[in-house]
């Protein structure tokens, strides 16, 4: 039975950026990454956006870069300078993995104890187990650990670029109740997203909004290929677990709470647990993660399970809102947005001012601080289970 240091089940962008930190931080042990049909074989979509900082940082190849990112509603646009950057998220991850120290098999784990694991072709023994799995949850569900409640359903499509419209614009739509839409423009077509946020796995919740960005630009859309995906959206703990197993990515819901974008906020976590695993400090992965990312995930969380869990109440409360009017601040406050599009886990701050100017009744307060010390509680009670 063969043995490695370090065995990756996964070859998504969290699978294949541990393997290259680890390589990065001079890592010379065994590394064995997995996945039962290749690398990046769970993509929800072949194009995935990141900021100019990780293109720097890891040498990415891009696919196309843009000047400016624009949120929308239909009737409103407000630009923000940042550099959005597609990636082809297939490129990506074999980018990282061939810059890695780490060997690659085509693999399914089916089962696994306490030090070895079994595949539909071997088993091996191991000193630790990454699970990378996304929304399989390979190893949460073996050993019945929390797995996300909620998800960012996607329909994908591309069409063409029969319109000839510019290529200089990346446009989100938002704040529209739990609905996001994405419009990326290329040469020769067009990548259009429709995500919902949502607690369940059905794809018949997504509902659009009634006036689209596409319906705006595009007189005719003509589909070339339609996909879908799922991506976990809420962080559940621990992240090292009977001292032999740790969790990075969707496997945790590590994708940022507010959008459905996570390489960035992923390929961060992977440099985290590299250290603790070069630097045999394990116990502080969690800890490190927590004080980088907890606080603005769980905001965010709380606001979208106000929205999502009280509709029935909303319906009965007068003038309860019932969107973020993201729109709002973003205009207001666009250096903060900034920052926040640069770093998932940087904390916004609302200025008084805008709260004073756009009140919330007090209901909608209790409910948000109810759910806000609701997800720190569960997040501390799920960390108890580490060992």
């Amino acid at each position: 039975m063969e043995k490695y240091d370090v065995i990756i089940v996964g070859a998504g962008i969290a699978g294949c950026g541990l393997a290259y930190n680890l390589g990065r931080r001079g890592y010379k042990k065994k590394i064995l990454v997995i996945d039962e049909k290749e690398i990046a074989a769970n993509r929800a979509h072949r194009i995935k956006t990141v900021f100019k900082k990780i293109i720097k940082e890891y040498n990415l190849p891009y696919y196309h870069k843009y000047k400016t990112l624009v949120f929308a509603s239909y009737e409103d646009q407000f630009k923000i300078e940042c550099e959005p950057y597609s990636v082809d998220y297939e490129d990506a991850c074999h980018h990282l993995l061939k810059n890695s120290q780490a060997e690659f098999k085509i693999e399914k784990a089916i089962d696994l104890n306490s030090d070895s694991l079994i595949t539909n072709k071997n088993k091996y023994r191991f000193n630790l187990l990454v699970d990378c799995s996304g929304r399989a949850f390979f190893v949460r569900k073996k050993f019945n650990l929390p797995t996300s409640n909620r998800f960012w359903l996607a329909k994908l499509m591309i069409a063409e670029n029969n319109n000839n419209i510019k290529t200089d614009c990346m446009y989100w739509l938002t704040d529209v109740k739990g609905y996001f839409e994405e419009f990326c423009p290329y040469k020769d077509h067009i990548a259009i997203g429709d995500y919902q946020y949502t607690n369940k796995i059905d794809f018949n919740l997504i509902k659009p909004a009634q006036k689209l960005l596409r319906h705006k630009f595009l007189k005719k859309l003509k589909i070339i290929k339609q996909s879908r995906g799922i991506i976990p959206n809420s962080p559940h703990f621990p992240l090292f677990f009977k001292k032999k197993f740790l969790f990075l990515g969707d496997s945790f819901g590590n994708s940022p709470t507010s959008s459905a974008y996570g390489s960035d906020a992923i390929l961060e976590t992977s440099k985290m647990l590299s250290y603790c695993i070069v630097n045999n400090c394990l116990h502080k992965y969690e800890k490190m993660w927590k004080t980088r990312y907890l606080e603005s995930y769980i905001r965010y969380l709380a606001l979208k399970y106000d929205l999502h869990h009280n509709s029935a109440i909303i319906k009965k409360i007068k003038n309860y809102p019932e969107k973020h009017s993201l729109m709002k601040f973003f205009m207001e406050y666009p250096e903060m947005t900034l920052k926040y599009l640069k770093d998932p886990g940087y904390v916004i701050k609302v200025p008084k001012e805008f709260l004073k100017k756009h009140k919330s009744p007090f209901i909608q307060k209790v409910f948000r601080l109810y759910y806000y010390l609701l997800l720190h509680t569960r997040a501390y009670l799920e960390s108890l289970r580490r060992f």
